[in-house]
């Protein structure tokens, strides 16, 4: 076989996954065979779970097409993010053992080297007789075949359904400049696709949550090398990234003088001081850098979790009525409508969300608000229910020492915003120059502790009221009720705002 031919032939396995020998026997007996693990995914049957294990080894030139069309046009081969709704794709995401990410990043890797190969044959076809030349062509052919079979898997792993010129109706959608366009070109391997399929396997991991899909535009009225992060057509951010460069705060490199042409400019999340250097002369940096496709992926994060009302909506809330309502239909029944509205639900879960509470264990979550339910007021839900998740909430935040570590209110300030919440009154409400003085306050002491977040300790009463008041001003905030802390920890007051 010649050396520079890359093909494949497959092969699809199922057993059950209820019986991890059975699978543990099927990898391994294929890894005896000079079998490797092309894809598997877990699937929902009459009779219960199962696995679909694809198999992938080389083979002969001759052999190609059959099995290729066999691998792909099989009824049941189906990607991590296929279109059956919440269901499949937040179960498959929270057990794969093959990340949507390492299927993303490998499959790119694999369009790459099919370029390259088809490189290297075509600067020996002038070189060669007819009867060679026409055994390059063919080989060119199985190759572009290939890369075609590639480029569809690619838009089904990086999927849900975006990609440039896909339309509809998006609830998010990054605009960029034609300097970054390769982020995004398969031709560089798309790093900026692979990225955001990273982050919104993390966000599902971390809060339960399925970032929707994304749309990519070229705008080159933007700024030159700059991005635009849109959700539900509204242009909520807009930054700027560089190819081949990589991004570091300044405080953490403790230099003094920068290499040559480092572009310098302030965080727009956070407003930490950072640098981009060009890649080449940061290589020997004890510091690892960002690099613009991880920057991009890492502030859709963080504007998803803080914009998440916007995007959550009721077919969210459907999807997770659907996945408790399979495991404990009582308890959709129970609450949903007589005692809590869907409109209700939707605010409960996203405000969950925002402050860094997961959903992912929905069940669980259900339980805990039909307990609250039967206890107290449905105005009072969503205070009683932090408190019921306070081993969630505050183990988030714990030193090694099962300390948390914090600011409190002064007894003046907890009075006047207790004062609103009794006369519910305007009057009484903190100014915008109170705000913004409280809110920089909170800031430098942030500074000055080298930490991206402060934790604030208030009453119960007034906890939903401050966060709400002093999000607008401070990202990352953490606003925490002393009944939310767990018995097993405690709490260190650092000093009083």
């Amino acid at each position: 076989m010649d050396e520079n031919k890359l093909s494949f032939k497959y092969k699809i396995l199922t057993c059950s996954a209820n019986d991890p020998k059975e699978l543990e026997n099927m990898l391994n007996d294929m890894s005896d065979k000079g079998w490797d693990i092309f894809n598997i995914n877990e699937y929902e049957r009459d009779n219960g779970f199962e696995y679909n294990v694809i198999f992938m080894k080389e083979k002969q030139a001759f052999e190609y097409k059959e099995t290729i069309n066999k691998a792909y046009n099989n009824d049941e081969y189906n990607d991590i993010y296929d279109s059956l709704g919440l269901k499949t794709q937040l179960d498959r995401i929270m057990v794969t053992e093959v990340s949507p990410y390492q299927n993303c990043v490998e499959i790119q890797s694999k369009i790459k080297d099919i370029r390259d190969k088809i490189s290297a044959v075509k600067a020996q076809i002038d070189d060669v007789n007819d009867y060679r030349r026409n055994e390059l062509n063919q080989e060119i052919s199985h190759y572009l075949k290939y890369l075609e079979e590639l480029k569809q898997k690619l838009k089904d792993v990086v999927s849900p359904d975006y990609l440039l010129n896909k339309i509809g109706e998006e609830k998010i959608v990054i605009s960029i400049t034609s300097e970054l366009l390769k982020l995004i070109d398969p031709d560089f391997e798309a790093p900026l696709l692979s990225s955001i399929v990273n982050i919104r396997n993390n966000f599902v991991e971390n809060l339960g949550y399925i970032i929707p899909k994304v749309k990519f535009e070229i705008d080159d009225n933007l700024p030159p090398n700059s991005y635009s992060i849109k959700i539900r057509n509204v242009n909520i951010f807009q930054s700027t990234a560089y190819c081949n460069h990589l991004m570091f705060y300044r405080d953490e490199l403790n230099i003094v003088k920068y290499p040559e042409n480092t572009i310098k400019e302030c965080c727009p999340i956070t407003g930490k001081k950072i640098v981009w250097i060009d890649e080449t002369k940061a290589k020997d940096f004890w510091k690892e850098g960002k690099t613009p496709e991880n920057v991009i992926a890492l502030y859709l994060y963080k504007l998803c979790q803080k914009n998440i009302s916007t995007i959550f909506d009721y077919n969210d809330v459907n999807r997770y009525l659907e996945k408790v309502a399979l495991n404990n239909f009582f308890l959709v029944e129970n609450i949903i409508p007589d005692i809590l509205q869907v409109a209700e639900l939707k605010e409960i879960l996203s405000s969950l969300i925002e402050e860094n509470i997961s959903i992912k264990d929905i069940v669980y979550i259900f339980e805990k608000i039909n307990d609250v339910i039967a206890l107290s007021d449905k105005n009072e839900l969503l205070k009683k229910l932090r408190i019921n998740l306070k081993a969630q909430i505050s183990s988030r935040y714990i030193n090694q020492e099962n300390i948390i570590c914090g600011y409190k209110l002064n007894d003046k300030l907890v009075k006047c915003l207790q004062s609103y919440l009794n006369k519910n009154s305007q009057n009484n409400i903190l100014s915008k120059q109170k705000l913004k003085q409280i809110a920089n306050k909170i800031k430098k002491m942030s500074a000055y502790i080298e930490t991206n977040r402060v934790i604030i300790f208030t009453p119960a009463n007034i906890r939903k009221l401050f966060y709400d008041l002093l999000k607008l001003y401070i990202d990352n905030l953490i606003v925490l009720a002393y009944e939310e802390i767990d018995e097993n920890f405690k709490v260190f007051v650092i000093d009083e705002i």
